[in-house]
């Protein structure tokens, strides 16, 4: 393997550690009554790739929230 990309990879790798932080609510909430949808969006090229959900919750009158 190539010097920088080996270094590359170490480096990514030592940000792997950084992924321990990540917290997600297991209960968001929900009221029964409203709307709810999950958007996702997916983008990828040579170098990296990424992946984003969220959740949209209806309200009243057509008001919105992420």
């Amino acid at each position: 393997i190539q010097r920088d990309l080996s270094q590359k990879w170490v480096a990514w790798l030592a940000e792997l550690v950084d992924l321990n932080t990540v917290k997600v609510p297991r209960h968001l909430g929900l009221v029964l009554d409203r709307v709810v949808s999950i958007h996702c969006f997916v983008d990828a090229s040579i170098d990296a790739i990424a992946c984003t959900f969220y959740l949209v919750v209806e309200h009243e009158f057509r008001n919105s929230t992420l």
